[in-house]
């Protein structure tokens, strides 16, 4: 989530006079939005209470705003920073836990026997229907 506050002074209109970037991650670790999880004003709580009450940003909001580092959801970043970045804003910097880690996973050689024990059985299935249709699966091959 990116909001952005041109500044308040007579060159606001000016290109260039934002500094830095507030980002407030609602992408890792968080349910997929639409109609069974509804996107609701309780998922802007937190990002409310981090990001005060001033939108422009003044003395007061910029005292308590706080960049919670590479573990947290809000975070700062510089013109120079995004510059960086190819002046790319679609930063990202908490790892997803749903993404899931392959070390849980089988071994290979565990998943190919269970798929091919699944395709046998599916194989199984269709030489029946075949044989319930009075079909002949060989003459069905050899075609």
């Amino acid at each position: 989530m990116l909001f952005f506050t041109r500044g308040t002074d007579e060159n606001r209109f000016d290109k260039g006079n934002t500094r830095e970037t507030w980002v407030y991650d609602l992408r890792a670790n968080m349910p997929q939005f639409g109609k069974r999880t509804l996107f609701t004003r309780e998922h802007f709580a937190a990002f409310e209470s981090a990001y005060g009450d001033d939108p422009l940003g003044g003395l007061a909001a910029l005292a308590r705003r706080e960049d919670t580092g590479e573990t947290g959801r809000f975070r700062r970043f510089t013109r120079e920073e995004i510059a960086e970045r190819g002046d790319s804003l679609d930063i990202a910097w908490l790892k997803d836990d749903s993404d899931g880690s392959t070390d849980a996973l089988p071994e290979p050689a565990v998943l190919a026997v269970a798929a091919m024990t699944e395709l046998e059985a599916a194989m199984d299935e269709l030489r029946g229907i075949l044989a319930e249709l009075g079909e002949d699966l060989e003459e069905e091959v050899a075609e």
